[in-house]
Formats: structure tokens, C-alpha cells, sequence
């Protein structure tokens, strides 16, 4: 029996020894399994962690592209706006376009009206002196017997007021041409006043039964008097001549060139081309090219090469927005790197008064 029970202990002994074996065993792999799982856990943090920051950057960069969204949205509202505008802007300024090309036309019919209601009075006028109802300026009482001076007193006088009448109404002819002329320039940027002189007042003495010994002594009167006159006012009266006849003619490119080459204004090499838009006038003066194009509208180009700044472009918006300029368009090219001021006249004008304004214009550019 005691030999059993000492094999039945040896026995629970050793199944006591397995089983702690068996539990330290399963500790340790409990351990392990704990270890593992804390890895896991760190690496699910991590994780967990990259998650959020990436859902974070997602979240951020919704929102950007919404404001983003907002913001396209708000540019495409503002350029329908402007294009509204420009629209509108453009057909205003095509109505008023037209309403100018109309007003412009107006005006030169009506100085072309007046231009043939001054020539046929100064014809008037021009008859009337041929016919010898005007009376001359020197005193005959000098040169005939001052009963005959007292016999044509009355019909001198008559005479003498029709002759002032008729040049009275020559000069009002001549101030309305002037200002239609001033209108027109207007239009085209040419803000110039212009003055006509007068013409002189030839009056041809009247003979009436004179002596011949007296009619050739108020003609000897009469040609000293003429030469002191043409030698005293030659230079001015051709001047005069010039500028009238000039001023009667329409101006063509031809014109204006044979203009530039009897007074030169400083320009050399000037040219007459030909294109297909028109006859041009090419001129430069020292550093400054200036182009004359006779198309529909005729305008004239000054050309001057130029470095572009922020002080150019300012010179440029206070030239276009001064009134002294008003009609000329200043402007940088940007191909050829060059100023340009462009302005438009028409055949009415006079090469003269196209010259003086350009040659106002060019001195803007400090030549």
C-alpha cells in the first residue's frame, strides 16, 4: 500500500510539474502575444495618426478648392460684367462714331457753301471794280479843277458806300469760313485758331472828263504810288498770294508735297510712295519720322524711337488726357519700340495749317 501511494504521489507530482510547466509556457506566450499586440497597437497608431493628418489635409485642400470654386465663380460674374460694359462702351462709341463722320461731313459741305458764296461776291466785287464804280483812295482834287470834284461828289460817295457795303459783307463771308474751318479742325484734334487777313483793297480811281495832260499826270501819281507800295509790301503780299492760293486748292498728297519742298520746315528726304491703302508722304527730321497717309479718314504718323519706363507711359497718359492734344492719340509700339502720335485732317485743310500743327505736335518730343 505504501509503495501505491508513494507512485500515486510520484505520479501527481509529476502531472503537477507539467502542469506548471505547461502554465509557465502558456504565461510566456501570453507575453509574447501581449508584446506583439502593444506592437501592433503602436503601429495601429500610427497609423491611426497618418490617417487623420492625411483626412486633416484632405479636409483642407476641399476647402481650398471650394474657395477656389467661389473665387472662378466670382472672376466669371466680374468678366460678364466687363464684357456687359465693354459691349455697351463699344456700341456707344460706334454711334458716336457715326454721329461724327456725319457732323463732320455737314460741316464741309457747309464751308464748301460758304466758299462759293465768298467767291462769287469777291467776283461781285471784283466786276464792280472793273467797271470803274470804284473810286481810288487819291484825292483828285489834287489833280482836277474842284468844279468837277464838286459834280462827282454825290456819285462817289454812293459809290465809295457800295464798296465798303460789298466789302463789308466779303469779311463776314470770310469770319464764317474761318470758324466752320475751326470746327472742323476741332473734330480732328486741330484746336487751332485761325485768322484770315483781308485782302487789299484795290480801288481804281474814276476819270471823267479829264484833260489828257491830268489823266497822264494821275498816272504818273499812280505808278510811283504803285511801285513805292510793291516794294514796301512785296515780300508780304506774296506771302499773301501763297498762302490764298494754297487755301483754294483741296489738299492731295502731291500738293502737300510740293508744300514741303518749297518750305522745307526742316525735313529732309522726302518721299511720295505709293500703296494700296493710299499715297503716303514719308519726311524725317533729325530723329523724328513723320508719315503723311491720304486713306479714308487721311491721318499723319510722328515717329520717334523711344526706351519704354514707367515715366514714358506717364508722359504718354498726360499727353492724351491734356486738352492742349485733345484729337491726337499718343501711344508706345511695342514691335518696333517706337512713340507714336497719330492725327487725322482732311482735304480742306491747308498745308500751311497742317504743318503748324504738326510741327506743334513734334515738340512734345523735345527735338
Amino acid at each position: 500500500m505504501e509503495n501505491q501511494s508513494e507512485h500515486i504521489s510520484a505520479e501527481l507530482q509529476k502531472q503537477i510539474q507539467r502542469f506548471n510547466s505547461t502554465f509557465e509556457e502558456r504565461n510566456k506566450e501570453y507575453k509574447k502575444l501581449e508584446e506583439e499586440l502593444q506592437k501592433r497597437k503602436a503601429t495601429l497608431d500610427i497609423l491611426s495618426e497618418n490617417l487623420i493628418r492625411q483626412k486633416t489635409k484632405l479636409e483642407e485642400q476641399e476647402e481650398d478648392v471650394v474657395n477656389r470654386e467661389i473665387v472662378l465663380k466670382q472672376q466669371e460674374e466680374n468678366f460678364r460684367d466687363t464684357q456687359e460694359k465693354w459691349q455697351k462702351s463699344n456700341s456707344e462709341l460706334e454711334e458716336r462714331k457715326a454721329s461724327l463722320v456725319i457732323e463732320q461731313t455737314l460741316l464741309v459741305e457747309e464751308l464748301r457753301t460758304k466758299k462759293m458764296k465768298l467767291q462769287r461776291e469777291q467776283e461781285e466785287l471784283q466786276g464792280e471794280k472793273e467797271s470803274g464804280l470804284v473810286v481810288s483812295d487819291i484825292d483828285l482834287a489834287m489833280y482836277i479843277q474842284k468844279e468837277e470834284v464838286a459834280q462827282n461828289y454825290v456819285e462817289k460817295e454812293k459809290h465809295h458806300s457800295m464798296v465798303k457795303e460789298l466789302e463789308k459783307q466779303r469779311d463776314v463771308a470770310q469770319q464764317e469760313k474761318t470758324n466752320l474751318l475751326t470746327k472742323v479742325l476741332q473734330m480732328q484734334g486741330h484746336v487751332e485758331e485761325t485768322e484770315l487777313e483781308p485782302q487789299e483793297k484795290n480801288l481804281e480811281p474814276q476819270e471823267t472828263d479829264l484833260k489828257q495832260e491830268e489823266i497822264e499826270d494821275i498816272e504818273c501819281a499812280k505808278s510811283k504810288k504803285s511801285e513805292m507800295i510793291e516794294k514796301a509790301e512785296s515780300p508780304q503780299k506774296r506771302k499773301e498770294e501763297f498762302v490764298k492760293t494754297e487755301a483754294q486748292e483741296d489738299l492731295t498728297a502731291h500738293v502737300l508735297k510740293a508744300h514741303l519742298d518749297k518750305q522745307s520746315y526742316g525735313f529732309h528726304d522726302v518721299e511720295l510712295l505709293h500703296s494700296e491703302t493710299g499715297e503716303q508722304i514719308l519726311a524725317k527730321k533729325n530723329t523724328l519720322t513723320c508719315r503723311f497717309i491720304f486713306d479714308e479718314p487721311a491721318y499723319f504718323d510722328i515717329v520717334v524711337s523711344r526706351r519704354n519706363d514707367a515715366r514714358l507711359q506717364k508722359t504718354l497718359k498726360e499727353l492724351n488726357e491734356s486738352e492742349q492734344y485733345q484729337g491726337i492719340e499718343f501711344y508706345y509700339n511695342k514691335e518696333d519700340k517706337s512713340v507714336y502720335a497719330t492725327g487725322y485732317f482732311t482735304s480742306d485743310v491747308p498745308s500751311y495749317e497742317l504743318m503748324k500743327e504738326v510741327e506743334r505736335i513734334m515738340e512734345c518730343f523735345n527735338e
